[in-house]
């Protein structure tokens, strides 16, 4: 595959539509836009990046301090039913923030997708709807609402529907989710003074499993601090990622069984859920349709005719 380099965005779309260019992979180059439909025969499809759709929550919040209401939100989550509403089917479920089916990942990750356990488990938290207006209050009256930030995405809308799908997931079990959309930069700035309560965030993520920075209380260092916004802090778990990080040899087998036993702790504590892949679309052309191998993209590539 040749790559041929394009001076913006509209050049590419002109060569596009002229039938010079095979396959794009990706959409950065649409910055918004909707995707030009592909020349006569062509396809329009998606397939699972690197970037991991996930669920964050702020601990020092005093309603997620409890483990057992962040248990009871992923319970009333359903990320195949968030997939499907935002990008018209089911996407690949995560065990742990590494890619589907990863070495290191356990065999389990937190519950979800269960309406009815979500609900029990919140009334035996004591969130109760006591004055019957839809929403659960704690024994003080406090509402259990929250406010989820979620960034715009440069190019793809769909993205933005998480949000709306997630609110209604949780209205269900009698909680009210406020979606704030906020400009990348802003949403860096939000997580960092704490001015957040959950968030739906983008993890780029490859294929080493060493997490060790992000797991470390955020008052041990800069780097932390920019990692671990959820305010996690377990001892076994870093002791777990750093011995695993460091095994004699790096045999595989002894470094899996480590690191599945750290992700099994993070799953049990719950300071965030893994949900999918996003997806990245790939824009094919007759030409190359039939004689490309799976692909699993982290950049814009594009690919020439003839």
């Amino acid at each position: 595959m040749t790559l041929l380099p394009f001076e913006d965005s509209p050049a590419l779309v002109r060569a596009w539509e002229g039938g010079q260019v095979d396959l794009i992979v990706g959409d950065e180059w649409l910055y918004g836009r909707e995707p030009p439909a592909p020349p006569p025969g062509g396809t329009v499809k998606d397939v699972p990046g690197m970037r991991l759709a996930t669920l964050t929550f702020r601990l020092a919040h005093p309603a997620l301090q409890d483990v057992a209401v962040r248990r009871a939100l992923a319970l009333a989550t359903d990320p195949a039913a968030l997939a499907t509403d935002a990008y018209g089917a089911p996407l690949p479920p995560l065990t742990a923030l590494l890619p589907p089916g990863h070495w290191a990942a356990p065999a389990e990750g937190v519950p979800t997708g269960q309406p009815e356990a979500a609900a029990k488990a919140l009334e035996e938290a004591g969130w109760l709807d006591r004055d019957g207006d839809g929403v659960r209050e704690d024994a003080e009256g406090t509402p259990l609402t929250l406010t989820l930030v979620l960034p715009f995405s440069q190019t793809d809308a769909r993205w933005e529907r998480l949000g709306f799908a997630l609110q209604q997931q949780w209205a269900r079990v009698g909680v009210r989710l406020e979606p704030l959309y906020v400009a990348p930069l802003a949403l860096r700035e939000r997580l960092s003074q704490g001015r957040w309560d959950v968030a739906l965030l983008v993890f780029a993520v490859g294929p080493d499993p060493d997490q060790e920075a992000l797991w470390r209380p955020p008052d041990e260092n800069p780097l932390s601090r920019d990692l671990n916004v959820m305010g996690y802090a377990n001892a076994q778990v870093i002791r777990l990622m750093g011995q695993a990080a460091r095994v004699p040899g790096c045999d595989p087998n002894e470094r899996a069984a480590l690191y599945r036993q750290a992700w099994a702790l993070i799953n049990q504590d719950a300071p965030l859920l893994p949900l999918f892949p996003l997806p990245v679309r790939l824009f094919v052309a007759e030409a190359a349709e039939g004689l490309l191998p799976f692909v699993w993209p982290e950049a814009s590539e594009v690919g020439p005719s003839g």
